[in-house]
């Protein structure tokens, strides 16, 4: 991720994937009450790994692909990320989350 964006804690332009790492340790307290964590989590593992969408999609772009099979690359990827996360999906919304817990228990 080469762009910059405004960094959450020091307010001040950084990189994109120092961003993105920083905002879950932002927002941690509000990720573990939702039980969004390990999701957020392995996404973000995902795409560190994988690329983002707009990368993925420029790279054929550069190779002179048609629009539409740019648009079957986009529909592809995002199967391919909704596959791998309908687990993780099923798994959280499964689970209470910390507002529940502490309603249900108080």
């Amino acid at each position: 991720m080469p762009a910059e964006l405004l960094h959450p804690l020091t307010h001040r332009p950084a990189t994109a994937g120092t961003v993105v790492a920083a905002f879950p340790r932002h927002v941690r307290d509000a990720l573990d009450n939702a039980g969004d964590t390990g999701f957020i989590a392995a996404s973000l593992t995902g795409i560190s790994g994988r690329g983002t969408g707009a990368a993925r999609q420029r790279q054929p772009l550069k190779r002179g692909a048609r629009s539409a099979d740019i648009v079957a690359v986009a529909i592809a990827g995002t199967h391919q990320e909704l596959a791998g996360h309908l687990q993780d999906l099923a798994t959280v919304s499964a689970r209470p989350s910390q507002n529940e817990l502490q309603v249900n228990s108080g």
